[in-house]
């Protein structure tokens, strides 16, 4: 069983030995996991606004305005799903192979190679499932979050798989594990506040970087390979994810005959328990 203090010290050494690329693949990554922007108005007086139009020009206005957020919405979209999203997994996949050893800048675009399609198939179908669930409820959306937290590192691994495959195979490793993640991730948040103490520079040199190869080690534990060096990039379905999987019987989940391939929305599994 893994625990948050050796993830974060193979994460620390893996990130100090290849330093500056672990910085640079971090601030890429950063900048493709979507954040939250702080927007605001100067409130004036607006009484009068409308005093002088005739309802058909206030309409005309309005649907102006929804018509561009419209388009800002879609141009928004398209940008994630085929620029956005490959970067983010191709940042994944160099944390991970930092974390064997060594990595060179160029994984972070290796998602545009061959296996770009199986890519944006992939990201699009996370952020669809997670969309859909966040129209339930937050809970079952932020329990899917964790559930889909491995698939960028999945992909890496096996870039030939589809995007349910990699999907399921991510709510297989997560489950059980989705509590402990969240502790793992609350133990960063002294670092985080330090970072907004320091205007994002100690983010971007040290705080971010070991996130994200702790984040990386998470992986390699879940899915039962803790070496030094990167023995075997095959995924294999007996291996053990901090219980015990043994003839494809994955927990109290019994996918059968390793049907990977079942749609995740909308029903709610044992993978949704903490």
């Amino acid at each position: 069983m893994w625990t948050t203090q050796e993830l974060k010290e193979r994460a620390k050494d893996a990130f100090k030995a290849n330093y500056w690329p672990c910085v640079l693949a971090g601030l890429v990554l950063i900048g493709t996991a979507g954040g939250r922007g702080v927007s605001g108005y100067r409130s004036g007086n607006f009484s009068n606004f409308d005093k002088d139009m005739s309802t058909e020009e206030i309409l005309a206005i309005v649907m102006i305005v929804l018509s561009i957020l419209a388009i800002s919405m879609v141009i928004a979209t398209v940008m994630k799903v085929f620029i956005t999203n490959p970067l983010n997994f191709g940042c994944c996949k160099f944390f991970l192979e930092n974390s064997y050893g060594g990595a060179n800048l160029k994984e972070i675009v290796y998602a545009f190679s061959p296996h770009y399609k199986s890519v944006i198939a992939t990201g699009f179908m996370r952020d669809l499932y997670l969309f859909l669930w966040g129209l339930l409820l937050w809970i079952p959306a932020i329990i899917k979050h964790y559930s889909y937290l491995m698939v960028p590192y999945i992909i890496a691994d096996n870039p030939e798989l589809s995007a349910n495959e990699a999907i399921t195979r991510s709510r297989e490793m997560m489950d059980g594990h989705k509590w402990n993640v969240f502790c793992m991730q609350l133990s960063f948040i002294g670092w985080f506040i330090l970072t907004f103490f320091t205007l994002g520079i100690l983010g971007v040199f040290y705080v971010n970087p070991w996130y994200y190869a702790t984040e990386a080690e998470l992986y390699r534990s879940l899915k039962g390979d803790d070496g030094v060096g990167r023995a075997d990039d095959t995924f294999v379905p007996t291996q053990t994810y901090g219980n015990s999987y043994d003839n494809n019987n994955y927990g109290n989940n019994n996918y059968g005959n390793n049907n990977y391939g079942s749609s995740d929305f909308p029903s709610f599994t044992n993978d949704d328990e903490f």
